[in-house]
């Protein structure tokens, strides 16, 4: 890897560490009387659920749009295509159960991939 690429990433990680920081903060704050491990677990399940999987599709636009605007087109997309492909594992018939799993892999497995052929 090019030392501009790994320079990004590695920015680009900690300011979803700090999203995600933050996001745990708000949570807690919101729900005083809920345990830390609540907290946590919570804000993890809405970023692996909602946030990366579709930030590292968009990192394909990274030269035209910046980190705000990448990380708030994600969510919508990946409701978007998390409730396409869910509808559709349930019609090939696996179980709803096995799609919080799936589909996040999935979709990150296919942004690393267009990372990867990209450079």
């Amino acid at each position: 890897m090019d030392k501009e690429f790994e320079d990004r990433l590695k920015k680009e990680s900690m300011y979803l560490l700090g999203l995600l920081l933050a996001f745990m903060l708000v949570l807690k704050i919101v729900f005083h009387k809920e345990g830390f491990s609540v907290i946590i677990r919570t804000a993890l399940s809405f970023f692996w659920l909602l946030v990366l999987p579709a930030f590292s599709i968009m990192y394909y636009w990274k030269k035209y749009l910046s980190f705000g605007e990448r990380f708030i087109i994600s969510i919508p997309l990946n409701a978007a295509v998390t409730g396409i492909l869910s509808y559709n594992l349930g019609l090939i018939g696996l179980h709803s159960r096995y799609h919080g799993i799936v589909i996040p892999v999935v979709m990150l497995a296919v942004g690393t991939l267009i990372i990867l052929k990209k450079k």
